[in-house]
C-alpha cells in the first residue's frame, strides 16, 4: 500500500468518528471549542473560534469570514467543486449541495451539473477546516477546489520562482522555465505541479495569504493543480479518486497559522527533521571549485587554502566523482556503488584526471576531521539499471547492490510489478530504477550501504525528467531515516516537509538573467517563496555561483562579492571558489569579513533555525509580508525591477542586500522599513518606520542590514557567547535556546544611558560588566546559555 493510500486509509477512519447524527440530532449550540454546524434555508454554516465557514447550497460555493462577518475569502462566482471524469471533454461543475450528517464533521452530497453526485466532508476545528472528497465510483479523475480570488499570496516551494504562463513547462529547467520576477504569485497557473527534477524539485502547493491571516495546503504526491488569479483561487489534482487533504488555516496572527499546518503536515506523515548545529557553520562545496571533475588532491588543496585564510569551514561537500571508473563514461560508478572509491589505478584510463582521482580515502577524512569539518557526500537513489533493460550497470563500478535491490523487491514498481524505467536523468545516464521509499525495509537498507561511505552526512541531489513519478514524497522518508541515523542531510528533493537540516535552491550560475539558473534576481525569489512555504532555513547555493569568467573578470568580482553579501543575510553560507582568488585583496578582505561576521552569528541564526522547527514559522528567514502582515507596503517589495530584496533574518536583524542582474552597476537601492526603530548595523545612523530610504548606498566592503525588531543579537565570542543589545526598544523580552539551556534578557530599563544603565544576571544575582559600541550604541556583555538577563535604569 503507498504511502497516499495509507493515509487516506487513515483519515477515512477518522472521519467516521465519532458517528455521524441524523440532523435532527445535530447540536444547537457551538461545542466548547467553538465548532458547530448550522442548516439554513441557503446555506450551509460551519464555525470555529477563528472563522465562519458560509457553504451556499447552489454551486456548492463557499467563502470564509472572521467570526465578526468580515469577509476573507469570497466564494467562486460558478462553484467551489468541478470534476472531470476520465474521457470527458470538459468540468462538470457543483450546481446543487445539502446537509445529510452533522455534528463534528459535515457531510453534504453535491450534485454536479452531469447528473453525477459526491459527497463532501467537511472537518472544522478550531482555527482550521478540512475539506475532503470521498472516492469517486466513476475512476481517477480531475477535481478542484476552488474559492474567489484572494491576495497577495506567496508559497509554493520551487514553483514559487515559476513566471506565470508556463502551464507546460520541461525540464531542465535552464532553457524551458522562465523566472519568476516576483514573490508575489498572483497570476500564476500549474497544472502538473510535481517533481520533474532540476528546479521542480522542493514541491509544495502551501499558498499563505498575509492580509487575511489565512493559509491552504492540499496533501497529495500525484499530479497538483493551482490557479491563483483574478477569478479564482483554486487547489486540485489530476489522476485523483477522491480527496482527503485540503486545509483552509485561519489565525489569529500568522503564527498559529504556521503552527497549524505544521501540525497538519505532521498529521498527514510529512515529518520535519531536526536541523543540526554543526550544518549552519560556514560551508564549502567541491563543485564551486571542481565542477563534477573532483579529485583528492585539488579537495585537499582547496580545503587547507580556506583555514590557512583563516576561514572557520564547518562542512564540506564532495559530490562528485568519488566513485570508480573513467569519469565521464556511462560505465563509471555512481553515489550508489556504496563503498566503492576511486582508490585503485586502472591502465589505459584517459579521463584527463588523476588514476586513481581518490588513492587515501582515510586521509581524506582525516583532512575534514582534523579540521573540525563534517565531510558530505552526494547522495542519488536511483540506480542504473542493467544493459538488458536500457541502462548501463557494470558491477567492477557498480557493485551488487541493485541486483541486490531488484531481488528484495526494493525498487519501485509499476502496475506491472516491474521496476519503474526513468529514462531521462541528469545522471546517470540511459535506464535507472528507483529506490521505493515507502519500503521500510528498501530504506533501511539503503541507509545501512550509504553508511559504508564512511562520511558524515550526504547532499542530496537526484534530478529524474522523465518520466513523471507522482512520488513527490519518495525522498522524504530516505532523508529523514538518514538524519536520524545521526547524518547530516542537505535537502534538496522533498515534499512538504524538511527531512534534513536545510533546503538547498537549485544551482546558481554566473549570468545576467539569460537563463532561469543564470537570473540572479531568482535567487531571492526562490528563496523568498520556500521560506513562506514553512521552511526557513533555505541554503542560497555557494558564494559565486559556477563561474563562466576568470575569478579576476571585473564584472565576475562585482557578482561574487554582492553574492557574499546577500549569503552572510542567509541562514547558511557556504563558498567554491576561495575569495583570494579574485585578484583584489580589498574584496578578497571584504567577503572575509563577511564570512567571519556570519560565523560568530552562528549562535543567533541557530537559535532562530530551532524556534521555526519548533513552531512551523520561518524565523530564520522570514518574508516581510509575513512579519508585518498589516504592512500593504511590504507586500510587493520583492520584484526585478525595484530590487528590494529584503527579509529578516530571526527576530532582530532586516536584511537589505543589493543584489540581482544590475549587480556591475548597482551602489544602492530603496530600501524599506517597517514600523519601529532600526539601526543601520555599520553606520548606526536611526531611522523611524515606516520609511523608505531612497537610493540607500551600500558599497561592496558593507554588512548591508539594519536592526530592529527584538533588537539583540547573540553572537560567538571566543569559547563562550555575547549579548549585544541595541537601542532599539525597553519594556521587551529575547528569548535564546531551549529547554534547560534557554535565556531571557528583559529590557525593564527606562533608557540607554551608560552612565545609570544595570546589566544583572538574575540567574545568579550578579551584576554584569558591559560595554558600549561607539557606533550603534549597543550594549554588550557575556552571557551563559541557561541563564537570565534584566537592564534596569538607563534613565536620563
Amino acid at each position: 500500500m503507498s504511502r497516499t493510500h495509507r493515509v487516506k486509509a487513515v483519515l477515512t477512519s477518522l472521519m467516521l468518528t465519532p458517528p455521524l447524527l441524523p440532523l435532527a440530532a445535530m447540536p444547537a449550540q457551538a461545542a466548547p471549542d467553538g465548532i458547530s454546524v448550522a442548516d439554513t434555508q441557503d446555506a450551509i454554516v460551519v464555525k470555529g473560534l477563528t472563522y465562519r465557514m458560509t457553504i451556499r447550497k447552489e454551486g456548492f460555493r463557499y467563502s470564509f469570514s472572521r467570526p465578526d462577518g468580515t469577509t476573507l475569502v469570497p466564494a467562486h462566482a460558478e462553484s467551489g467543486l468541478r470534476i472531470k471524469e476520465t474521457g470527458a471533454a470538459d468540468f462538470a461543475d457543483a450546481v446543487r449541495a445539502r446537509l445529510v450528517g452533522g455534528g463534528r464533521v459535515a457531510v453534504l452530497d453535491v450534485d454536479l451539473e452531469n447528473g453525477s453526485r459526491v459527497r463532501v466532508r467537511v472537518h472544522p476545528s478550531a482555527a482550521n477546516v478540512r475539506l475532503s472528497v470521498d472516492p469517486s465510483q466513476g475512476g481517477a479523475a480531475t477535481m478542484d477546489l476552488r474559492t474567489g480570488p484572494v491576495g497577495p499570496s506567496y508559497g509554493l516551494g520551487d514553483y514559487g520562482a515559476h513566471a506565470d504562463g508556463q502551464p507546460d513547462q520541461g525540464t531542465p529547467c535552464s532553457r524551458q522555465v522562465v523566472a519568476r520576477p516576483t514573490a508575489e504569485l498572483t497570476g500564476i497557473t500549474l497544472d502538473n505541479l510535481t517533481n520533474e527534477g532540476s528546479c521542480k524539485r522542493f514541491i509544495s502547493n502551501f499558498v499563505v495569504f498575509p492580509r487575511q491571516r489565512f493559509a491552504e495546503v492540499l496533501f497529495d504526491e500525484g499530479r497538483k493543480r493551482v490557479g491563483l488569479n483574478g477569478s479564482e483561487n483554486r487547489l486540485g489534482v489530476t489522476g485523483t479518486r477522491g480527496v482527503d487533504g485540503l486545509y483552509y488555516f485561519f489565525g489569529g496572527d500568522l503564527r498559529q497559522v504556521y503552527a497549524d499546518y505544521r501540525a497538519a503536515r505532521h498529521r498527514h506523515g510529512y515529518v520535519d527533521a531536526r536541523p543540526r548545529a554543526r550544518m549552519f557553520e560556514l560551508g564549502w562545496e567541491a563543485y564551486g571549485a571542481l565542477a563534477w571533475d573532483t579529485y583528492q588532491s585539488s579537495v585537499t588543496a582547496t580545503v587547507q587554502a580556506f583555514r590557512e585564510h583563516g576561514y572557520p569551514l564547518g562542512w564540506g561537500v564532495v559530490g562528485s566523482g568519488f566513485w570508480p571508473g573513467p569519469r565521464g563514461d556511462k560505465i563509471e560508478g555512481t553515489t550508489n556503488s556504496f563503498g566503492m572509491w576511486d582508490s585503485t589505478a586502472e591502465p589505459g584510463r584517459d579521463d584527463g584526471l588523476p588514476n586513481p582521482r581518490y588513492p587515501d580515502p582515510g586521509a581524506l577524512k582525516s583532512l575534514f576531521r582534523e579540521n573540525g569539518m563534517a565531510l558530505l557526500l552526494g547522495a542519488r537513489n536511483n540506480f542504473k539499471a542493467p544493459p538488458s533493460d536500457g541502462g548501463n550497470h557494470t558491477p567492477l563500478y557498480d557493485g551488487p547492490f541493485v541486483t541486490e535491490a531488484l531481488s528484495k523487491g526494493y525498487l519501485l514498481t509499476g502496475a506491472d510489478g516491474r521496476p519503474v524505467k526513468v529514462t531521462r536523468a541528469q545522471f546517470p545516464r540511459d535506464v535507472s530504477y528507483v529506490l521505493d521509499g515507502e519500503n521500510k525495509e528498501a530504506v533501511a537498507w539503503y541507509v545501512e550501504q550509504m553508511r559504508k561511505w564512511g562520511v558524515d552526512g550526504w547532499k542530496e541531489d537526484t534530478m529524474l525528467y522523465d518520466p513523471d513519478l507522482y512520488r513527490d514524497a519518495n525522498w522524504n522518508a530516505v532523508q529523514k531515516a538518514l538524519h536520524d541515523a545521526g547524518d547530516y542531510v542537505m535537502v534538496r528533493n522533498a515534499a512538504y516537509s524538511l527531512p534534513g537540516d536545510w533546503v538547498r535552491i537549485n544551482d546558481t550560475i554566473f549570468g545576467r538573467g539569460e537563463v532561469f539558473h543564470e537570473d540572479p534576481d531568482r535567487v531571492p525569489v526562490n528563496m523568498l517563496n520556500i521560506a513562506a512555504t514553512g521552511h526557513g532555513a533555505v541554503y542560497p547555493d555557494f558564494i559565486g555561483g559556477t563561474p563562466k569568467l576568470p575569478m579576476t573578470d571585473p564584472a565576475y568580482q562585482k557578482y561574487f562579492v554582492r553574492n557574499a553579501q546577500l549569503s552572510a543575510l542567509t541562514p547558511i553560507m557556504a563558498f567554491g571558489k576561495g575569495p583570494w582568488e579574485l585578484g583584489d585583496d580589498r574584496l578578497a578582505d571584504a567577503v572575509k569579513r563577511m564570512a567571519l561576521w556570519h560565523s560568530a552569528l552562528t549562535p543567533y541564526i541557530y537559535d532562530a533555525v530551532l524556534d521555526g522547527h519548533r513552531t512551523g514559522f520561518p524565523y530564520a528567514m522570514t518574508p516581510l509580508p509575513l512579519a508585518y502582515p498589516d504592512d500593504e507596503n511590504t507586500y510587493g517589495l520583492v520584484n526585478d525591477r525595484t530590487r528590494q530584496y529584503q527579509w529578516l533574518l530571526g527576530e532582530s536583524l532586516l536584511a537589505a542586500p543589493v543584489f540581482g542582474a544590475d549587480f556591475e552597476t548597482a551602489q544602492g537601492r530603496d530600501v524599506y522599513l517597517p514600523e519601529g526603530t532600526w539601526i543601520d548595523y555599520e553606520t548606526g545612523a536611526t531611522f523611524q518606520g515606516p520609511t523608505t530610504l531612497k537610493d540607500y548606498r551600500m558599497d561592496m566592503t558593507r554588512i548591508p542590514a539594519f536592526v530592529g525588531g527584538k533588537g539583540v543579537l547573540v553572537t560567538r565570542d571566543g569559547g563562550g557567547l555575547r549579548a549585544q543589545v541595541y537601542p532599539i526598544r525597553t519594556q521587551s523580552t529575547y528569548e535564546y535556546g531551549e529547554g534547560g539551556q534557554r535565556s531571557r534578557i528583559v529590557n525593564a530599563n527606562a533608557g540607554w544611558n551608560a552612565a545609570t544603565l544595570t546589566v544583572t544576571d538574575t540567574t545568579t544575582g550578579d551584576r554584569v560588566r558591559f560595554t558600549v559600541d561607539g557606533t550603534t550604541g549597543a550594549i554588550g556583555f557575556p552571557m551563559r546559555a541557561g541563564h537570565d538577563y534584566r537592564l534596569t535604569g538607563g534613565g536620563r
